[in-house]
C-alpha cells in the first residue's frame, strides 16, 4: 500500500482535504457563512476530532493496553511497553493539548466567554446549558491536568525516561493505572455534557 495511504499521517491529510473540499462546496452553493461562524466550524471540527483521539486513546488505554500488560508474559509486556506505550504516551498528550486549546477558542466562538467582544451584543445562553457546558470544562480539565500531572510523571518512571528505584517505579504504574481508569470514568460525563450543551 503506497502513494497516498502509504503512512497513516498521509491518509489524516487526504481525508482533511476532503473535508475541506466539502465545506468549500457547501459555502459555494449556500448563502454563505460569516467569518465567525466560519472560524467556529472549523474550530468544532478540530475540537471533535481531537477529542475523538484523545478519548480513544483513553479508552484505548483501559479496556486493551492494560489488560495486555497483566496478562502478558515478560518478553510481550517489555514488547508493549517499548513500542506502543510510549507512541499512546505521545499521541494522547498532544490530543489532549488540541481538545483544550481548540475548546477553550470555542467558548468565546459560542458566546459562552466574552460574547460581547465577539458579537455585537451578549449572547444569551439557557441556563441549563451553561451549567452542562462548565460542568464538561470543569471535568474535562481534571481529565487534562490527571494526563499531565499524575500520568505522564508515571509513565516517564515506568518507561525508563526517568530513574527511580523498583517500588517507585511500582507505584508509578499503580498510579498511571487508577489516573488512567478516572480518565476512563470522567470521559463519559464530559462527552455527555458537551454534547447536551450543544443540543439542548
Amino acid at each position: 500500500m503506497g502513494g497516498l495511504l502509504g503512512t497513516p499521517g498521509k491518509a489524516l491529510a487526504l481525508g482533511a482535504v476532503a473535508s475541506l473540499l466539502v465545506l468549500v462546496v457547501a459555502l459555494a452553493t449556500g448563502s454563505g457563512i460569516d467569518a465567525v461562524g466560519l472560524i467556529a466550524v472549523l474550530l468544532r471540527w478540530l475540537h471533535v476530532g481531537a477529542a475523538i483521539v484523545w478519548l480513544g486513546m483513553v479508552w484505548f488505554v483501559n479496556f486493551i493496553k492494560l489488560v495486555a500488560i497483566a496478562e502478558a508474559d515478560q518478553p510481550g509486556r517489555g514488547a508493549i511497553l517499548k513500542h506502543i506505550v510510549p507512541r499512546v504516551a505521545l499521541t494522547f498528550r498532544r490530543a489532549s493539548h488540541l481538545t483544550v486549546v481548540t475548546g477553550a477558542m470555542l467558548l468565546f466562538t459560542s458566546g459562552y466567554l466574552g460574547g460581547s467582544l465577539v458579537y455585537a451584543s451578549a449572547v444569551f445562553i439557557p441556563t441549563s446549558r451553561n451549567i452542562l457546558m462548565w460542568a464538561g470544562v470543569v471535568a474535562a480539565m481534571a481529565m487534562y491536568m490527571f494526563v499531565h500531572m499524575m500520568i505522564w510523571p508515571g509513565l516517564r518512571l515506568v518507561l525508563g525516561i526517568e530513574t527511580g528505584t523498583a517500588e517507585k517505579v511500582a507505584a508509578a504504574r499503580a498510579k498511571v493505572a487508577t489516573y488512567a481508569r478516572w480518565n476512563l470514568v470522567l470521559s463519559v460525563p464530559v462527552t455527555l455534557a458537551m454534547v447536551a450543551a450543544a443540543h439542548s
